[in-house]
């Protein structure tokens, strides 16, 4: 079986191990430049085009392909065809950049005769919030506005058309794939085979386990862990939050205080599942600092354990700090001298807070008024 990927961000750069198992590993960024940005990435039509010359030349055999797209994300900067249809919403312009891509990579396995024999996932990890709750754009919180995905399977025996709107995981895609190829697993997964549900049958519903270390790696507030279970939403937070989905799915009535048997029995499952999955505390070796901060800077780096450190700030009472940064980050981008006074403001609210944080924004001010000069 021939393995291959194509990725358009350096989050996902072949110097994170990503690359393992895989025979091509496709992550040329900004080819010109000797070294690669932290924020370098590639549009969707350069990771097409390296896709479709690598399947030219393997459709033939079996194969497996990752095709990582990544223009949804901040800032929106779509074609200028697309851009001029979506000026008033620009993230929707990215979308529709994208998805024109995805099309056509569908397009392309049909034109080779592989689309009959070919189960593709589509799947995305987060989606983004519009200042809904404050914030723009994903990571901090851990609302429906970013935690919600789109996932699509389509292939051999795969139903055509069926809607599941029972709550999945993206730790199912494995499982399912496997399932549908017929292959057996040789490790236990966290997720489960969906293949029951796509062909009409019952399946249990799973525990959804949620997270964002975010705001404690960033701003010096707690972290914030979560569980969805059936319709119930909790949110462990110094001040902790629980939701029914069903009735409340814009998540505006948080029914923690009056719920406290639902509480106790989700707080015990969503610990269960912390403690069951956490690999730190049975490691063989401790990880070496840059082992550490390589996954910090990826956002994979768990480090609190099973309770949310209550003596940091919860991020619901930071907001105005987060529309602060939030408005500087914007500024920068758009390359004003207003982003450096924005920043000193946010800098300003956040005086006294937690010293390495104000360490880190001061850092980025200083890399903010070196841009602008």
């Amino acid at each position: 079986m021939k393995t291959a990927a194509f990725v358009a961000s350096f989050s996902v750069d072949s110097r994170f191990g990503l690359d393992q198992g895989f025979e091509t590993y496709d992550d040329s960024f900004e080819p010109a430049k000797a070294f690669k940005s932290y924020n370098a990435e590639r549009p969707a039509d350069q990771v097409y085009e390296s896709f479709a010359r690598w399947l030219e030349k393997n459709y033939s055999t079996r194969f497996f392909a990752w095709v990582h797209f990544f223009d949804p994300h901040f800032p929106y900067n779509s074609p200028p065809e697309l851009a001029r249809k979506f000026r008033d919403e620009p993230y929707d312009g990215e979308i529709a950049f994208m998805d024109r891509y995805v099309g056509r990579v569908m397009e392309l396995l049909r034109i080779y005769g592989c689309q009959d024999r070919t189960l593709v996932v589509i799947a995305g990890d987060h989606s983004e919030a519009f200042g809904e709750k404050v914030e723009q754009g994903h990571g901090l919180f851990l609302y429906e506005m970013s935690v919600r995905v789109p996932f699509i399977i389509t292939g051999p025996a795969v139903p055509a058309g069926r809607v599941i709107n029972q709550p999945v995981r993206l730790v199912d895609i494995m499982p399912t794939v496997l399932d549908f190829l017929g292959l057996e697993a040789q490790v236990n997964f966290d997720g489960q085979s969906l293949k029951p549900l796509l062909l009409g049958r019952k399946l249990k519903p799973s525990d959804i386990y949620l997270e964002s270390f975010f705001p404690k790696e960033n701003f010096g507030w707690s972290e914030l862990l979560g569980l969805i279970s059936g319709d119930r939403k909790f949110i462990q937070a110094p001040k902790p939050e629980l939701y029914n989905l069903k009735l409340d799915p814009e998540e505006n009535n948080n029914l923690y205080a009056s719920n406290h048997r639902q509480v106790v029995r989700l707080k015990d499952r969503l610990e269960k599942i912390i403690k069951a999955a956490s690999g730190l505390a049975t490691a063989k070796r401790d990880m070496t600092p840059a082992e550490k901060e390589r996954l910090r800077s990826l956002g994979y780096l768990q480090v609190a354990g099973t309770k949310t450190a209550g003596a940091l700030p919860d991020p619901k009472d930071r907001l105005e700090e987060l529309r602060a940064y939030q408005e500087a980050r914007w500024l920068e981008i758009r390359g004003q001298p207003e982003a450096a006074r924005a920043f000193d403001s946010y800098l300003a609210d956040t005086a006294g807070e937690d010293p390495e944080n104000v360490a880190r924004a001061r850092a980025r001010l200083a890399q903010l008024k070196a841009i602008i000069k």
